[in-house]
């Protein structure tokens, strides 16, 4: 299908990705990371995945109503850093680019349009994402820059501007093995803003566009993430190449920010909500603030929210994955002010074959990004197979350990999550691909209560005739709800089959059949106070927070009132203390 795209990449045999296929958009990740914590469960899912919908996926990015504005490459190779903590930190590099180099033009389209990130992984995302395993951690960060980099050179933030095609790419990885100091104190019980503070404070940051922290840990109210906004001014500080400033004491990169890839109840998101929130983080990096609750910038449920609105969204409209015109005009206000000096060119060659992943003429291999990174054990960053390996897995589905699977091998499970039975490398010295399963017999049950046709898992919904959709009363958000056509009222279905716990929902996420609220996202601001006191601001502000605004002023009037009063009384008591103690002296006197 000419107008599909599939992006991910496979980790130990397993897919993990995304899927645009008929105008629909699937996720699709390992299973294991979403089955209850049951080693026997566990171990039996280890090489099966999820596939959901996009359509079938609600979560939220809600904060505070009132609160404001608070994603490959050459050859490279890994080192080891030198450090007090031995063989625990490694970094991989992309030589191919260069920091803050002068720009080159070429007629009037501008060369600048990377901005060269460094993904950081702490000790808790290596342990329970990258299971403990380096070339996995990595594989799950440049899986999501990937995501993110898509949504940003795919939008125009400047419309008629030679100015496009915007994007990122990683300079670096860091991965930290073990508990160590600061962000990446394991011990510490970390609040959102401490986290940034504490990862901003390594000044190597500086020397990138921007830095972002990937992490796995529970925070209250469900955050999920949190970085500095770049102002559209000269000189500010925070967000992208923003120059270092103190904080607390301590002088920062504040070109940073973190997401987190656990929500409250200390369960892993789905892998399309790590992709959305990252992008989220970033957009504000890139100097975009929430958007506003009506207008333009706030469309009605029915179209979608954007991807830097503060609320909920459902996750499978088309504007979750979008800017909105708010989003780009302030973006645009930034690189105009930082973008030839901060962003550079994109180091890949875009029409390179050996890299893309594909076994095309002349390769022995292609191991894609990991293969240039120099992180696979079969292939090299020059498509040629590394040392005795006769295949690469990342190529065929019948090679294993860098060799041809003996016949038999199982190369596709039989499992609840699709509709095709067991499937085994048949030919392994004449073919190397899975030959084809055989289908399950119709209304077989499968993914997530649906049932499969013709080899096709349906949802729950479309098995029965219906189409998905989120509801957006609370008191039917955590119940299977759908809709008879695609203009008609989305109804819960029943009451007997709620959505699991953990399941995000329009106001956050699911728990007891009852959806309850979260915060996703807030950012750090950064901007001199006196910045936005301005008499229309002013004005809004109190028309927004009447009530708030009245006790407020009450409460200013009437503190130092009382404060007043107090001190007359206190001054009056103090008088007529001294005036009796007075007239006793007299009185003991005299009547000696």
């Amino acid at each position: 299908n000419p107008n599909s795209e599939i992006r991910g990449v496979f980790i130990d045999g397993v897919f993990s990705g995304s899927l645009l296929f008929e105008g629909q958009l699937y996720g699709i990740e390992n299973a294991k990371l979403h089955i209850p914590v049951d080693q026997t469960v566990s171990r039996t899912y280890e090489q099966q995945m999820i596939v959901y919908r996009s359509s079938d996926m609600k979560w939220d990015t809600r904060q505070k109503h009132n609160g404001r504005g608070p994603s490959f490459c050459g050859n490279t190779h890994v080192k080891q850093k030198n450090s007090k903590f031995g063989n625990q930190h490694f970094v991989t590099k992309n030589t191919n680019t260069g920091r803050h180099k002068r720009h080159k033009r070429e007629g009037s389209t501008p060369l600048w349009n990377t901005c060269q990130i460094i993904t950081v992984a702490d000790y808790k995302f290596f342990r329970g994402i990258g299971d403990s395993d380096v070339y996995k951690t990595a594989l799950h960060m440049a899986n999501v820059m990937d995501h993110v980099d898509k949504i940003y050179r795919s939008t125009e933030f400047h419309p008629g501007s030679p100015v496009r095609g915007l994007g990122f790419e990683i300079a670096e990885m860091d991965i930290y093995e073990a508990s160590t100091s600061g962000f990446n104190n394991e011990s510490q019980a970390w609040d959102p803003l401490s986290l940034l503070q504490a990862f901003s404070r390594n000044l190597d940051y500086k020397d990138f566009c921007a830095a972002h922290l990937f992490t796995h840990q529970a925070f209250e109210g469900n955050v999920l993430g949190l970085a500095y906004i770049a102002p559209p001014r000269e000189g500010g500080v925070g967000g992208i190449c923003s120059p270092v400033a103190r904080i607390e004491n301590a002088l920062c990169s504040l070109n940073t920010g973190w997401s987190s890839s656990q929500n409250q109840n200390g369960e892993p998101v789905l892998q399309q909500q790590s992709d959305l929130v990252t992008a989220h983080e970033l957009g504000h990096n890139w100097g975009a603030e929430h958007d506003t609750d009506s207008g333009e910038c706030s469309p009605s449920f029915g179209k979608g929210k954007f991807l830097m609105y503060p609320y909920s969204v459902s996750g499978y409209d088309s504007n979750n994955y979008l800017f909105s015109p708010c989003s780009k005009d302030l973006i645009s206000s930034v690189l105009a002010l930082k973008g030839s000096s901060c962003l550079e060119q994109k180091s890949t060659d875009e029409n390179q074959i050996c890299g893309n992943g594909k076994l095309d003429p002349g390769e022995q291999c292609d191991a894609g990004f990991m293969g240039r990174f120099m992180l696979d054990d079969c292939c090299d960053s020059f498509c040629k197979l590394l040392g005795n390996a006769t295949c690469s897995p990342v190529n065929h589905e019948c090679c294993f350990d860098c060799a041809v699977a003996t016949a038999g091998t199982t190369c596709r499970s039989d499992n609840e999550i699709d509709c095709f039975k067991t499937a085994v490398c048949k030919y392994p010295f004449l073919h190397l691909e899975c030959q084809e399963p055989e289908r399950k017999a119709d209304r077989e049950a499968c993914l997530d209560e649906g049932q499969c046709f013709s080899g096709e898992c349906l949802p729950f919904c479309e098995a029965r005739g219906l189409i998905t959709c989120a509801c957006e009363n609370l008191a039917s958000a955590c119940q299977r709800c759908c809709r008879a056509n695609n203009v008609s009222e989305c109804r819960q279905f029943d009451n007997k089959h709620p959505l699991p716990d953990g399941r995000s929902c329009i106001q956050g996420y699911c728990q007891g059949a009852v959806c309850r609220s979260s915060t996703a996202s807030t950012i750090e601001r950064l901007f001199d106070i006196l910045e936005d006191l301005h008499v229309d601001n002013i004005v809004q502000f109190f028309r927004n927070n009447i009530v708030g605004c009245v006790i407020v002023f009450s409460l200013l009037l009437w503190i130092p009132i009382c404060i007043i009063i107090s001190c007359k009384d206190r001054q009056i008591r103090r008088q007529i203390d001294r005036n009796e103690n007075f007239e006793i002296r007299t009185l003991s006197i005299t009547s000696f």
